[in-house]
């Protein structure tokens, strides 16, 4: 008791602004890192057709725990209100924590929020799923490819030099999707996508993302840069004459005139360039976004760690103490072939990358406003950091 007490009366003699600090700094060790920094989650509705009529949400998925205490329980709120919780099954071989059970429903349940709880009593945010956006993007996913139709189709080939895969209807599937993330991106900012009347999207590939924007508004002026000939070549002589297609080099320039977009986008582009072309290209960027013009670029970030650590430890190791590695280097990958993989973590991007940039918003793993990105549309970006940026 004497020890205590010696403590108060020391505590006493100090001003009052320096016990406010020694307070703040207790709770502040106490805080667990930031929500989401350390967990990659893949959680998906599997009945959002008819959960209302079944009165329940059937959720699966598996997420990857990244810190040291064991993970005690997965949890889903709706409202404040615990809905249910669950313990996850044991690791994967990739360290993976599957997680499949459901939760009831009322009128008044359209957001959810999921959570894991650690045995050392803190808990991460995982993420959230909003009932009434997904049913914004079934519609969406009905009324773009209406419009879209008469647009060719890429053969199976030209498919899987960018998407990995052959298969027509899943690349037509991703169409509206990414269309739709694009254009919440701009909600999310309060800025209307309407006033993008002149795009870029660099690192088109086939047109992908292009066919989506065209059949939304063919009023747009609207450009497609790549730098596989074939892929250029392929859109060039398929899709509609009034989209505008350039193949570009490795390094700058575009053969544009300054300050030509109100809007460029770049999709799992940097993730496959050194430092050096990247830095280039922003120089080139700035030349021909107009002035106060949009700049959306995607990233491996955080939700790419987990990868690095089972793949490439060393890459890994770079990673965590520089902030950027490339997986490939020395290994003789070309500089923008797919073997070319590229990481970053944020402080590095936001301090080394974009320091000359004014960043209005950067989205970790791709989603907006917290919501998983299994639930926020793969179709653009993936589990891709996007940064959103203006000069």
């Amino acid at each position: 008791m004497e020890p205590m007490i010696k403590k108060l009366k020391r505590i006493s003699k100090m001003p009052f602004p320096v016990i406010c600090r020694k307070i703040y700094s207790r709770i502040k060790k106490r805080r667990p890192p930031p929500p989401g920094a350390v967990y990659d989650a893949y959680i998906n509705p599997l009945n959002l057709e008819t959960c209302r009529d079944e009165g329940q949400l059937h959720i699966a998925g598996d997420f990857v725990p990244m810190r040291k205490s064991p993970v005690r329980w997965f949890k889903v709120y709706s409202r404040g209100l615990l809905l249910g919780k669950v313990q996850p099954k044991p690791k994967d071989s990739r360290g993976r924590l599957p997680v499949d059970f459901k939760v009831p429903l009322c009128k008044y349940h359209d957001k959810f929020e999921f959570y894991v709880e650690l045995d050392n009593g803190s808990r991460d945010f995982l993420g959230s799923l909003e009932l009434s956006d997904r049913a914004a993007l079934r519609d969406f996913e009905k009324e773009l490819p209406e419009k879209s139709r008469d647009i060719a189709v890429p053969p199976p080939e030209i498919i899987y030099l960018t998407q990995g895969h052959r298969e027509a209807e899943v690349y037509l599937r991703s169409v509206p999707r990414a269309v739709y993330k694009l254009k919440q991106i701009f909600v999310h900012m309060g800025i209307p996508f309407g006033n993008m009347r002149t795009i870029l999207d660099f690192g088109c590939g086939s047109g992908r993302v292009v066919r989506g924007l065209y059949a939304d508004d063919p009023s747009r002026e609207i450009y497609g840069a790549d730098y596989n000939e074939e892929l250029i070549a392929w859109a060039k002589k398929s899709l509609p004459a009034d989209i505008h297609f350039i193949k570009n080099e490795l390094d700058p320039p575009l053969p544009v005139e300054d300050q030509k977009f109100d809007l460029i986008f770049l999709v799992s582009v940097f993730t496959h360039l050194p430092l050096e072309s990247q830095h280039k290209w922003l120089a080139e960027f700035r030349r021909v976004l107009k002035k106060g013009g949009i700049l959306v670029i995607s990233l491996h970030g955080m939700t790419y760690l987990n990868n690095f650590r089972i793949e490439n430890p060393e890459a890994y190791e770079t990673l965590m103490s520089k902030g950027y590695t490339s997986s490939y280097e020395g290994s003789g990958a070309a500089a923008g072939s797919n073997e070319y993989y590229t990481a970053h973590l944020p402080e590095y991007a936001l301090q080394n990358i974009f320091q000359d940039w004014q960043v209005l918003a950067h989205l970790p793993g791709g989603r907006i406003d917290g919501q998983l990105v299994t639930f926020n549309v793969l179709g653009f970006s993936g589990p891709q950091d996007l940064y959103i940026l203006t000069s």
